[in-house]
């Protein structure tokens, strides 16, 4: 996630970083935006080597993120009280800017709280759910399954025949005016 300031032509070597094709005053202020946001997250590395300084290649754009002055950094606990300690843990590693840092789905399935969250996808269908595509129906079947959707579901049939007496009123209607 870090800036490119090269025109994509070559490696930028110092002695050209400040021509106009190489940096342009939008990819610093870019620059410095991603530092003020990284600095306002929680730190994870105590070092201060920040993921936005990092991958800067222009020496000169990286000597002006370092300078910067480095806020504190506020815990989760701080900021969300009312929160689990270990979803907070949690949180905080999730959102680690480094990638190596973060937990990999085996490691979040072993802790307690994630054991319980699977893929939807993983999740195995059952036959039933598409038993009703195999019915053959015939038309001597046909009026013991509309009773039997009568009898099990009278609401259906309530609104069926309210639609019903709806259109035959349009109709009615219709046929009366002409």
């Amino acid at each position: 996630m870090g800036f490119d300031l090269g025109s994509g032509s070559g490696p930028v070597y110092p002695t050209d970083v400040l021509s106009h094709d190489d940096v342009k005053d939008d990819d610093i202020s870019k620059m410095h935006h991603e530092f003020e946001r990284t600095k306002q997250m929680p730190k994870m590395n105590p070092q201060g080597n920040y993921f936005g300084c990092r991958k800067v290649r222009s020496k000169k754009a990286g000597r002006y993120l370092r300078s910067m002055r480095l806020k504190k950094s506020i815990r989760f606990s701080h900021r969300l009280p009312h929160d689990d300690p270990l979803d907070l843990r949690i949180l905080q590693k999730l959102l680690s800017f480094e990638l190596n840092e973060r937990p990999t789905v085996e490691e979040l399935r072993k802790i307690l709280y994630m054991s319980s969250q699977r893929e939807p996808s993983v999740q195995p269908v059952t036959k039933l759910e598409f038993e009703f595509e195999r019915l053959k129906i015939t038309k001597e079947a046909m009026p013991e399954l509309i009773y039997s959707l009568i009898e099990y579901h009278p609401k259906m049939l309530k609104e069926y025949l309210d639609l019903w007496n709806r259109r035959f009123c349009f109709i009615l209607i219709f046929f009366c005016q002409n």
